[in-house]
């Protein structure tokens, strides 16, 4: 994910052959800084924590490095591309300058600085530093200029032919517009004309030269021995001029006037391939390093929605400078509209930690340059600037999925991006709770609670009841699959699934919050469902399915004494034979078809800081596409959805009644009676309550275990927004029992008023587990605690007036009754 910018950069063909016999000794070496710049003033601010000393004109600093040895010697020189008429004379003064040294030196020219490299051997330190002395004294030969300009000429033809370069320089050319000029070393528009032997010699008087100088050695060198070496060195003529006020390529007018805009964009048409580009200017350089490393997360999602992406940071200006390229999209606005979005979130989490988190330590020998480089710019524009830059193919074709894309169009994409990060909440929210929504839908419910742990519930409104039938629980598979996210890191993720909508439940250290709301809307949002993930969560859901002791099992069973022929919301979780029939191909559909901003709610509930909660999760919802702007593309429904898969192990029938005088054989032992209740039109949308109707499951099952030639197996009981319904699995000894085991039910199946107190005890006691919270907050059925036991008996009142149907199971396909 690092962008290594170094391919921009002029460099001495013969420096390779030295590499190759210190890299292995070289490890510290950092990723290379960018071009860049800024303007120049007489005072210079050093970076804090490190030693620096000046003996004969010259800055320097030793950097202590486990490579025995060997040392890397960094001549740098505060002046680049920026400060000459013309950006190629920096560079050709620069490798007319390697000529005259007659070593194996390199070289690398920037916008703002120029920097010398040798590696040497520690004995042959001081033959080094005599080099790099008479690059940047003597003045060059009229061969060395030669051989320079042929070698500019070959890199610029290189350079030329490098697609994701130009659109690098078309971010930067949109970002600072004129203000550009000068920051490409090898120059703009091909020229033919070489660079003079005065041009060259001009330049290395203006600014090369004791005063302007920093050497830094990194490796096996003390401070002290490198001071020691300075000191041999013969003194060097000082430069003309110690700084200047304004670069030469720099426009004269104030970067404050730019400031009107956010964005800066910049099309070109040319090449095979669509290349894309972003920079992002932020207040400071380490703060863009550390957005760099926030952005290579996994849990920001930039590596998962492009894994090709490279990254770097680096200085500008006195600012910071974040660079992302993609080569090529996929998909053009998704990309803009994410980089962006993701830079901006990434930016705000930062804001000014980077100013406190001891970022003055600095990594490198070359960030330590960069800095020195640097440190006479002065910027007074604050805030986040991006520019975007964007090759396309020459015929101007674009996806089939997108219109025609232009700077207007673009510029767009990267508004509308950039307010995903500072959405509007609509609603109410003070210091114990939240309850407001966005403009795409998208509802948060935030309540404070005392706890060490803090649960996130995600919620996708789907209606599970419209699945084929038997309902092919694909709701319960996807929400299996988004459960088995590899982004736990020890945080505890939980599938769940009602008939009325599926999600997942996470759950972790209140001090881990933030982390816990990325993972948790991360895994539900832009899950990553490959076949291992979703073979991961279909043996999960088998297992659960195939345990006769699980609410899965009983209500699979019970769902079909309610509707053997027609839908039902009974078997949300689905059957054994339907879950394996579900393809992994159509998971990620069906995610999308529930991931539009009306159908998701998300609570939060835990010890954390209301609005910075809201904010965090808001950022991640605001670019769910609104219901609205899905409903023109939605998905047809399938000409086999509604066909009928047979379920082989119950049969629903009438129970038996023996004729008169007749031997009878019983034809089964095991039975399902299922009580189900139906909203009326008019009454309340949250009618019924589940611990109603486990009240009432459990008092049938008490009633039937005290009386009879029976054994009560199991019973279960659940509702959604519209039904509430209960059953109980009975083992008869003859079938001649199951008529007095109704007769029974049908006297006394209200339940007991203690058990109905039971269960609001129960369901206050489990209310304060702050995932049962986070579950309520996000339920379409929620009900106030003052209503509680209202609810509760009105669901058991209701089921308690309904006729149970039931469900018979063979006798060959149990066990033999006999």
């Amino acid at each position: 994910m690092i962008l290594d910018t170094s391919a921009w950069l002029p460099r001495h063909p013969d420096a390779r052959r030295v590499q190759k016999h210190l890299l292995f000794a070289l490890r510290f070496l950092s990723v290379a800084g960018m071009l860049l710049a800024t303007i120049g003033c007489d005072h210079r601010t050093l970076p804090d924590g490190h030693r620096f000393e000046t003996e004969r004109g010259i800055t320097f600093t030793a950097l202590p490095k486990p490579t025995p040895g060997a040392v890397r010697l960094s001549l740098w020189i505060d002046a680049g591309s920026r400060d000459a008429t013309l950006p190629p004379v920096a560079t050709v003064t620069a490798w007319s300058a390697l000529g005259s040294a007659n070593a194996s030196l390199d070289a690398r020219v920037f916008p703002d600085a120029t920097e010398f490299t040798a590696l040497c051997a520690k004995p042959m330190l001081e033959s080094c530093l005599g080099h790099l002395a008479r690059a940047i004294s003597q003045s060059p030969r009229v061969r060395h200029i030669e051989q320079a300009n042929a070698r500019f000429h070959a890199a610029r033809a290189g350079a030329a032919r490098d697609l994701a370069r130009a659109t690098d320089m078309l971010a930067i050319e949109a970002l600072f517009g004129s203000d550009a000029r000068g920051m490409n070393p090898l120059g703009g528009k091909p020229t033919d004309k070489p660079v003079g032997a005065p041009s060259v010699r001009a330049f290395m008087r203006d600014h090369y030269g004791a005063g302007r100088v920093l050497l830094i050695a990194s490796g096996d060198i003390s401070h002290r021995e490198l001071r020691k070496s300075v000191r041999k060195l013969r003194s060097l003529r000082p430069s003309r001029r110690r700084a200047k006020r304004r670069r030469a390529n720099e426009s004269s007018r104030s970067e404050s006037s730019r400031s009107e805009s956010s964005r800066g964009v910049a099309l070109r048409y040319g090449g095979t391939a669509r290349q894309l580009s972003m920079v992002a200017q932020v207040s400071t350089t380490a703060q863009a390093r550390l957005m760099a490393s926030l952005l290579s997360r996994p849990s920001f999602g930039l590596v998962h929605q492009f894994p090709h992406a490279s990254l770097h940071a680096f200085g500008i200006r006195g600012r910071g400078l974040l660079m992302a390229r993609l080569a090529p999209p996929q998909n053009t606005r998704h990309a803009v509209e994410q980089l962006v979005h993701l830079t901006s979130r990434a930016y705000l989490r930062t804001g000014q930690a980077s100013d406190r988190s001891g970022s003055a330590r600095l990594l490198s020998d070359r960030d330590i340059g960069f800095q020195w480089a640097h440190a006479a710019s002065s910027a007074t524009q604050s805030g986040l600037r991006f520019g975007v830059g964007m090759m396309l193919p020459i015929d101007g074709k674009t996806t089939r999925t997108e219109e025609d894309v232009t700077e207007e169009t673009v510029a767009a994409w990267v508004d509308g991006a950039t307010r995903w990060s500072t959405p509007q909440l609509r609603g109410e929210m003070n210091d114990r709770s939240a309850r407001v929504q966005l403009e795409n839908g998208a509802s948060l419910r935030i309540q404070i609670k005392d706890s060490p742990h803090i649960a996130i519930a995600v919620r996708f409104a789907k209606e599970t009841t419209n699945e084929p039938h038997p309902p092919s629980g694909r709701a319960a598979l996807l929400a299996t699959a988004l459960a088995a996210c590899p982004r736990r890191d020890s945080i505890e993720l939980l599938p769940w699934v009602h008939s009325d909508g599926f999600g997942i439940r996470v759950r972790a250290p209140a001090s881990r919050w933030r982390h816990a709301v990325d993972v948790a809307l991360e895994c539900a949002l832009r899950p990553h469902l490959d076949a291992g993930q979703v073979q991961r969560a279909r043996l999960a859901l088998l297992s659960a399915l195939t345990d006769p002791t699980t609410d899965a099992s009983k209500l699979a069973i019970a769902e079909t004494a309610l509707g053997p022929h027609a839908p039902t919301s009974f078997a949300i979780l689905g059957s054994a034979q339907s879950i394996e029939r579900i393809r992994a191909q159509d998971l990620p559909a069906d995610l999308s078809a529930a991931r539009t901003g009306n159908r998701i709610t998300v609570g939060v509930v835990g010890p954390m800081p209301v609005e910075a909660a809201a904010r965090q999760v808001a950022r991640w919802l605001a670019p769910v596409t609104p219901a609205e702007a899905k409903a023109s593309s939605s998905n047809k429904a399938s000409p086999n959805a509604t066909a009928h898969h047979r379920r082989p192990s119950i049969e629903v029938r009438p129970a038996p009644s023996p004729t008169a005088g007749e031997p009878h054989r019983p034809s089964f032992r095991d039975v399902v009676l299922v009580w189900k209740a139906r909203r009326a039109s008019g009454e309340p949308a949250c009618l019924f309550h589940r611990a109603g109707a486990r009240a009432f499951a459990e008092n049938i099952a008490r009633l039937l275990s005290e009386h009879g030639p029976w054994e009560v197996q199991w019973h279960a009981a659940d509702v959604d927004r519209d039904h509430a319904w209960a059953a109980t699995g009975l083992r008869l000894r003859s079938a001649q029992s199951l008529a007095p085991a109704l007769a029974l039910i049908n006297k006394f199946r209200l339940p007991q008023r203690e058990s109905l107190e039971a269960a609001h005890t129960r369901e206050a006691w489990q209310q304060r587990d702050v995932g049962r919270v986070a579950m309520s907050l996000v339920s379409s059925c929620a009900v106030d605690s003052s209503r509680l036991r209202t609810s509760m008996a009105q669901t058991a009142r209701r089921l308690a007036g309904r006729t149970p149907k039931v469900a018979t199971v063979p006798a060959h396909e149990n066990e033999d009754p006999r």
